[in-house]
């Protein structure tokens, strides 16, 4: 059995952030890190969203609730 050292990494926990702007935020780390960054674990909650595949239309929410 073989065995692999874990590597060390950052964690940040962001709370509760709008899902747009950490997205936007995790691309711009990776965009500007190098090899020798530490790899980041994000924790983050987003507010409550419905998610719509391909072929969903907004009537198809039947309640919204609070969202």
């Amino acid at each position: 059995m073989a065995l692999s050292r874990v590597q060390d990494f950052v964690v940040k926990y962001l709370g509760v952030q709008d899902y747009e702007s950490v997205f936007s935020a995790q691309q711009q780390f990776t965009r500007n890190r190098c090899e020798h960054d530490p790899d980041e674990l994000w924790v983050v909650a987003h507010p409550p969203v419905f998610t719509l595949g391909q072929a969903g239309k907004t009537e198809h929410v039947l309640d919204a609730g609070g969202i």
